[in-house]
């Protein structure tokens, strides 16, 4: 006997059981899919596994939603994603960082002020660091003309 191969018709009929082992679901569920979300079912009772298989696919897409709302993030949920604490968003908040009217977090405003008081406070600090090593640099300054002074009363060039 030759070896059959079955080839799988693209309008492939099961019934509810094998359709609720193939989505791995129970067959109380593809039921329910059926009757309440809109499931295709043919008139013998039976699925189109092709049809089936797409409306599956739409329905996970479709209802699908994020879980998380970006735009309106609480404090501890802001502070997760940021990977800091509590009190650091609560004294960012304090250092003028921009939150909702109903005490939310958007997260796109936060990155953007995260990145705004950062360079800020860089372009600061450096600008301090700069002016102290400016200071120091006149009083090295100072002392060398000092020394030379004295050199210049100890031994006079002439």
């Amino acid at each position: 006997m030759a070896n059959e191969t079955k080839t799988l018709s693209p309008n492939l009929s099961v019934d509810v059981n094998e359709l609720g082992r193939l989505f791995s679901r129970p067959a109380a569920t593809i039921r329910f899919w059926s009757t309440k979300k809109g499931l295709p079912q043919r008139p013998d009772g039976n699925y189109d596994l092709k049809s089936s298989i797409f409306w599956l696919e739409k329905y996970y897409r479709t209802s699908a939603k994020p879980q998380v709302k970006f735009e309106s993030l609480e404090q501890q949920q802001i502070a997760e994603l940021l990977g800091v604490t509590r009190q650091t968003i609560a004294a960012w908040t304090r250092a003028g960082m921009p939150r909702n009217s109903n005490s939310t977090y958007d997260l796109k405003r936060v990155c953007r002020w995260i990145l705004e008081h950062y360079q800020d406070l860089a372009a600061k600090l450096y600008q301090e660091r700069l002016a102290g090593l400016q200071n120091k640099l006149c009083r090295n300054v100072r002392q060398l003309e000092k020394f030379f002074e004295r050199e210049n009363n100890i031994f006079p060039r002439s």
